[in-house]
């Protein structure tokens, strides 16, 4: 066992520990709350004690202590009964409440059924994982060497390395020392004309794991399709080769798994099963924020920003169901995904959560792979939404909208904490020739192309944006003006180099850029005034230039 799950285990000790030393305190509360109960009858009180039976019924199972689980859920039933029947302090079925109560004191707490030996295998990623699934390795089979090099130039131009193969011997010695990206395979070769596929079947054969295969080929019959889908094969493209469409595939094999860790918020008044909970969603490499309180909940979500909240039926002072509709007030968090838990299984209180605003509802105790499961889909439509709303259609870059936004909150960081912003309009060179001379789908294939180089360029906190038409806009926090030019001025050679056809015919596109930054231009309509000022002077200048404010 690693360092990182035997740390993770020793936390799941200590919780279970905390939760054994605390269900005397727990009990005991309740019994409190019952004499309470007995001598000033209420349905508020009898509320309370509701809440709290509620809580073990839904905890004692997630622990490994079942009984505790089984004898609250009757205690939680009668109590139900109670409610309903609007029963007084002298009801027989206090007697039995009190009864329950001491059998839930008797329960065994030495020997849990579920054991804390191992974990389900459910953990994160490894730091080194993750870097070896970001290496931008591809390796590319075809033993005609000249459209061989051609591939390779375009694939290293945006941002991949490359391994060249033009025969089929040397491919599985490559293999075992080296996991690509992907394969991309040529179909026809000197051993047969579907050697390529036949090689790549024979090799999964043999190999437990195996990257990707992206099938490029003259041949464009049903016959290879069906092979190469047999094969396993991820795509499958004709010769003469779209190369932006091999490198759409590649950006979408590249970027599956990055982005930032996925934001969830916590809400439950039980500590312990609330840690608990948001332990498990970490070792799926999911951030976590806990609240106990809901009083709470309101400033936790300005300064966290959840991308899903996971809430208790029955809080304090308040119910799930009340705090949602709450949270549900509030337009910034009119999309976040709420997920209920509870043990509560009456599908009219499931109803009422959802019409409150409820996005799911899953029942104590949560299977962790289940409740990871559950997260990470919410999540990631929850992701794409937002993307939809606040990208651009086309470039996945954000919109103009958005950009300016964004612009004005890390222009105000950065001022407050002293430092530095750059900021560039970009512009590309005569793009109307291009939309006129080789029509607009060859105009949209520029701009993606343009964009992904972009996002493949620059970091992941520099913020990039399309304000409309060919004109795009790079926020560089933590850059000084003649850094972001000297970047800025790398990426343009290197897209000056990207080759575009239309039919027979090969071309290439420039932009031009000007440049600005805070400080001196420490508001944004004087940055970016200068910057607009900056990209006429280099379009007055020759174009196919980065020029910087004066």
């Amino acid at each position: 066992m690693n360092d990182a799950q035997e740390h993770v285990l020793a936390q799941l000790r200590a919780l279970r520990e905390d939760y054994i030393a605390q269900l005397p305190e727990k009990i005991g509360q309740i019994r409190t709350a019952l004499d309470a109960l007995r001598k000033d009858w209420s349905s508020e009180r009898l509320q309370d004690i509701h809440r709290r039976v509620h809580s073990l019924t839904g905890s004692g199972a997630t622990f490994g202590f079942f009984e505790v689980s089984l004898k609250a859920r009757k205690l939680e039933q009668l109590l139900r009964q109670l409610s309903e029947s609007e029963a007084g302090p002298g009801h027989p079925g206090i007697d039995e409440i009190e009864a329950l109560l001491c059998d839930l004191e008797r329960v065994d707490l030495t020997h849990p059924a579920q054991s804390l030996s191992t974990l389900p295998a459910m953990a994160p990623r490894t730091a080194a994982q993750v870097e070896e699934a970001g290496r931008r390795l591809i390796f590319v089979v075809d033993d005609d060497t000249s459209l061989a090099r051609e591939q390779c130039l375009q694939y290293e131009l945006h941002g991949y390395q490359v391994r060249e193969f033009h025969d089929l011997a040397g491919l599985k010695d490559a293999l075992d020392k080296e996991q690509p990206l992907a394969v991309i395979m040529d179909v026809i070769f000197p051993e047969g004309e579907l050697a390529g596929i036949e090689k790549i079947a024979a090799l999964k054969q043999a190999s437990a794991s195996f990257p990707p295969v992206i099938f490029v080929s003259q041949r464009v019959d049903l016959e290879a399709r069906l092979a190469s889908v047999r094969a396993g094969a991820r795509a499958y493209f004709s010769k003469p080769l779209d190369i932006a469409g091999v490198i759409e595939m590649l950006d979408r094999m590249a970027t599956s798994d990055e982005g930032e860790p996925y934001r969830v918020l916590v809400v439950d008044d039980d500590s312990s099963l609330a840690h608990h909970n948001a332990l498990m969603l970490q070792r799926a490499g999911i951030e976590t924020r806990v609240v106990t309180e809901p009083a709470n909940i309101l400033e936790v979500l300005a300064d966290f920003q959840p991308e899903l909240i996971l809430m208790d039926l029955y809080l304090p002072d308040c119910t799930g169901i009340e705090l949602a509709a709450v949270i549900r007030q509030q337009e910034a968090y009119i999309g976040t995904p709420i997920v209920f838990f509870s043990v509560e299984t009456d599908i009219s209180t499931h109803l009422e959560a959802m019409r409150a605003g409820g996005d799911d509802f899953l029942i104590k105790p949560i299977a962790p792979d289940y409740l990871v499961a559950t997260v990470e889909a919410r999540v990631r439509r929850a992701r794409a939404i937002t993307a939809l709303m606040v990208r651009d259609g086309l470039t996945g870059l954000l919109n103009h909208a958005s950009i300016e936004e964004q612009l004005e909150r890390e222009l105000g960081l950065q001022m407050r904490q002293g430092g530095v912003l750059s900021y560039a309009m970009i512009d590309l060179d005569h793009f109307k020739q291009v939309n006129d001379q080789y029509g607009h789908a060859a105009g949209d294939r520029v701009i993606r192309r343009f964009s992904r180089m972009l996002k493949q360029r620059f970091r992941q906190t520099d913020l990039l944006g399309r304000y409309g038409g060919e004109e795009f806009v790079v926020v560089l926090p933590s850059a000084d003006v003649k850094l972001a030019a000297h970047l800025l001025n790398e990426f343009r050679e290197a897209f000056s180099r990207v080759c575009f056809s239309s039919g027979d015919t090969m071309f290439s596109v420039t932009f031009s850029a000007g440049v600005s930054s805070a400080p001196p231009f420490n508001d944004i309509v004087t940055l970016q005034a200068e910057a607009d000022r900056a990209l006429y002077r280099a379009k007055e200048s020759g174009r196919n230039q980065v020029v910087i404010s004066e």
